[in-house]
């Protein structure tokens, strides 16, 4: 019974082909995945820095984080993070500072700048307006060097 048993084993290993390896192959290979919401040529869903006029202000969205410093050497501040609206040219974060004041992000496809930078950003924390620019932050750059302001 055993030698029958051992039999079929080895008959079944024998009965594929090259076709079916390749196509084991072509199952196998990685794929990569679409970008997540795309504002013009930048992908919201890595990180991406803005910042005021001569660096007057600075902020940090990556996924699960958003900070903000409103002076350069001010300690950055954590906001509560979200996920953004995003409509064609238009994207939107709405949330709050720790103190529970309202925040609300926006940001535009539009050259933005001197530098000419992707995006145009307008950061409205309770009353106070901050006007700025924005950018995806490069690869390799370390996730909280838009949050340290240094002038």
């Amino acid at each position: 019974m055993r030698a029958l048993s051992m039999a079929c084993v080895l008959l079944l290993a024998g009965c594929g082909s090259a076709e079916d390896e390749s196509e084991n192959a072509a199952a196998n290979e990685v794929v990569e995945l679409p970008h997540g919401p795309m504002l013009g040529a930048v992908d919201l869903s890595r990180p991406v820095d803005l910042q005021g006029a001569g660096g007057s202000w600075r902020m940090a969205i990556a996924p699960g984080r958003i900070t903000f410093a409103d002076a350069p050497g001010r300690a950055p501040v954590d906001f509560y993070p979200v996920s953004p609206r995003a409509e064609r040219t238009r994207a939107s974060y709405s949330t709050k500072t720790p103190d529970g004041d309202p925040v609300t992000i926006t940001l535009v496809a539009a050259a933005c700048g001197a530098d000419r930078l992707p995006l145009t950003a307008e950061v409205r924390i309770g009353g106070r307006t901050f006007a700025g620019c924005g950018q995806q932050r490069g690869e390799g750059e370390p996730a909280d060097e838009a949050a340290n302001v240094t002038g």
